[in-house]
């Protein structure tokens, strides 16, 4: 379960654009402040 289907959030749609954004900065190292699993 994500946070929508537990009430913290709600579902959202992410544009292609910001999804490649956020794709190419993990890519360059970017990922210090994610929650790893």
């Amino acid at each position: 379960m994500d946070g929508p289907e537990l009430g913290f959030a709600i579902e959202q749609d992410v544009p292609e654009d910001v999804h490649a954004a956020y794709e190419s900065l993990l890519a360059a190292g970017f990922d210090s402040r994610l929650l790893k699993p």
